[in-house]
């Protein structure tokens, strides 16, 4: 074999040596890439279900608020109740004598401030509850944008590696 022909091959084999060195780096430096993007959609995706998790215990809440409002409810309606059973005991009364009604009507007037004085404390706590209802429904709204924000950033980083795995492939 002659020299230059000896010669010509080294150089082939050198240059395929480079070359091969170089799409190891590349090759490389896309797996740290890849390996990066997918600790941070692995981030993502447990800042997801951590925001998940704080809104499952916001609706949770939610619905405990909601049935303490149906026992509330509950409550005045039975009070409204109890006061209409009074009323009727109190028409009752009148027919029976005159003396009686007077007395009866005092004893009316007694339940009708009470009455008031239950319906303040209700009206107090329905605008309390409802106070409640609005800010729980703000915290829900700020946690929606947080998930479709998180959602996004999911969907692009899943993009991203289905693209380096098509360009690997």
């Amino acid at each position: 074999m002659s020299t230059d022909r000896f010669t010509e091959i080294l150089n082939y084999l050198a240059a395929m040596s480079r070359d091969v060195g170089e799409f190891r780096q590349e090759f490389k430096q896309h797996r740290e890439e890849f390996l990066d993007s997918r600790q941070e959609a692995q981030q993502h995706r447990q800042e997801f279900l951590d925001s998940r998790q704080e809104f499952q215990q916001h609706r949770q809440e939610f619905v405990e608020f909601r049935q303490e409002f149906q026992q509330h409810r509950q409550e005045f309606l039975d009070s409204r109740q109890e006061f209409q059973q009074h009323r009727q005991e109190f028409v009752e009364f009148r027919q029976e004598s005159s003396q009686e009604s007077r007395l009866l009507r005092q004893e009316f007037g007694q339940f009708r401030l009470e009455f008031g004085q239950f319906r303040i404390e209700t009206g107090e706590r329905f605008t309390k509850l409802e106070r409640e209802v609005k800010q729980t429904t703000r915290r829900l709204d700020r946690i929606e944008s947080v998930l479709l924000v998180g959602r996004a950033d999911i969907d692009e980083l899943q993009e991203r590696v289905t693209a380096l795995e098509e360009k690997q492939a």
